[in-house]
């Protein structure tokens, strides 16, 4: 007489019927005449998190005056171009370093600071404010060199009553080319702000708000 083979655990489970049988089940293999198991499913990949590039756009005004007048060399060096070329390149140096990112422009803060923004809990945010200028000359070139500031953080820190944001100080200097002198002058345009953006995004990384593909933070290709 032939002899029967023992059913497979998992319809051992469904005639017991529900989960917890499938649990207590035996744990060894189905016949081959048995149905074999699904494999699982591979797990799905991480969304990347959204950095969110916060730029103060703050007008610099001539050191020492209070006139509403933009400064004429800031003028002449394209400056206040800036926000435009932000707006531009911004999504063009996040592709370039594999990253997704937005960017908001704000207006400088008044006495209450800057407004608040509903980012995602745990998402890393840049906040870019440009801070004081200064002029030098020599004979007849005058340069102007501007500082920003550089504040990374994420919006739901580890540790909230330990993690302060920092802010860091990155300078650029617009005029006369330091080996051309005034055959080339360095106006602000959009390899200057890939530069800004690049730094930028070293910074955020080296305080491990984000992470880079490579060393450090590449330009656009042109």
């Amino acid at each position: 007489m032939q002899s029967k083979s023992l059913p497979c655990p998992v319809r051992r489970a469904v005639a017991l019927g529900g989960l917890t049988a499938m649990l207590a089940a035996p744990t060894w293999s189905c016949l081959a005449a048995d149905a074999t198991a699904p494999a699982e499913a591979a797990p799905s990949p991480a969304k990347p998190k959204t950095i969110h590039l916060v730029y103060v756009d703050s007008e610099l005004r001539t050191p020492g005056l209070t006139t509403p007048e933009r400064d004429e060399t800031l003028v002449d060096y394209k400056y206040y171009d800036i926000t435009r070329h932000i707006k531009e390149r911004a999504p063009l140096v996040f592709a370039a370093n594999a990253l997704v990112g937005d960017t908001t422009v704000v207006e400088a803060p008044g006495p209450d600071g800057l407004p608040g923004f509903d980012f995602p809990a745990g998402d890393p945010v840049i906040v870019l404010s440009p801070v004081s200028y200064a002029k030098q000359r020599k004979m007849l070139q005058t340069w102007a060199i501007v500082t920003f500031a550089v504040t990374p953080f994420e919006t739901a820190p580890v540790d909230a009553a330990t993690a302060k944001p920092v802010k860091h100080q990155l300078g650029m200097t617009l005029g006369p080319d330091p080996v051309l002198g005034v055959l080339r002058i360095n106006r602000l345009d959009a390899s200057l702000v890939d530069w800004l953006l690049t730094q930028t995004l070293d910074i955020a990384a080296s305080k491990g708000v984000l992470a880079l593909p490579q060393a450090k933070a590449v330009r656009p290709k042109a």
